[in-house]
């Protein structure tokens, strides 16, 4: 039988310690022998989610996409509803709702209705799992407005089959 490595080992901290050295190596952020503290190197590369001082000072674009219907909403900084468009409300009903072909549709409409408001930056959020995730992504990329969004994030959530249902009764 094979013997696993105890946990003290310089097996396990050896390799962080490298990928870390190594990627800051690469892009010249270590200064000869000396390393950068942890709070110089906090100023070349942020990780994570977004700090809130970013979060207050930009505007929200919710894409909330599920099977059957995709919505489209802007929001202020603060989280108050602007505006909103679904795929119903452009007069696709039924299964048009998740056709994918439409996306194009809905965004140029969206587009026209940002407009009125003027911003700097826009955090883009997503949900859901609808098919169309990828094609909003993409338009998104390809317009102006790929140079005024600061952070993508996911935000569905992830199911968990909820909670432990009753034995069912025998009679």
């Amino acid at each position: 039988m094979q013997e696993h490595k105890k946990e003290g080992s310089s097996y396990s901290t050896t390799p962080n310690f490298f990928l870390t050295h190594h990627f800051l190596s690469k892009h010249n952020v270590l200064r000869g022998d000396k390393e950068l503290t942890k709070k110089e190197k906090s100023n070349f590369f942020d990780f994570g989610m977004p700090s809130k001082e970013s979060i207050t000072s930009s505007k929200i674009i919710y894409v909330h996409s599920t099977k059957r219907n995709t919505r489209v909403s802007f929001c202020d900084s603060q989280g108050v509803h602007l505006f909103s468009l679904t795929m119903g409300s452009l007069g696709n009903k039924k299964s048009k709702r998740g056709n994918v072909y439409f996306i194009k549709d809905l965004c140029m409409k969206f587009l026209q209705e940002l407009e009125k408001y003027k911003f700097d930056s826009f955090i883009l959020c997503i949900n859901g799992f609808g098919r169309s995730r990828r094609p909003i992504l993409r338009f998104f990329s390809k317009t102006k407005l790929r140079y005024k969004c600061s952070y993508i994030i996911d935000v569905t959530t992830k199911s968990h089959n909820g909670c432990r249902s009753r034995i069912t009764r025998r009679l």
